[in-house]
C-alpha cells in the first residue's frame, strides 16, 4: 500500500511531529519514502499495519481513471 503525507495539511492540523515520527506513531511500517517538495508530501511505498483511520492529511492515492 501506498500512503501521501500532505506537510501542508499536517502544519494547518497542528501536528508538531516530523511526518516520519507521526508515521511511526501511527504504527505504520514502509520500506522507503520519497519526498515530493513541490507537493510539500511525503509517499510511503510498501506501507504496512496501516490503521482503519487515518488523520486526513495522510491518504492513499486515487487509481488511475478514477
Amino acid at each position: 500500500m501506498i500512503l501521501i503525507y500532505d506537510l501542508i495539511g499536517a502544519h494547518v492540523a497542528g501536528e508538531q511531529r516530523d511526518a516520519f515520527d507521526h508515521m511511526r506513531a501511527l504504527g505504520v511500517q514502509w520500506s522507503r519514502h520519497e519526498a515530493q517538495p513541490i507537493a510539500d508530501q511525503i509517499v510511503f511505498y510498501d506501507c504496512a499495519a496501516v490503521p482503519a483511520e487515518l488523520p486526513g492529511f495522510v491518504r492513499a492515492p486515487r487509481s488511475r481513471g478514477t
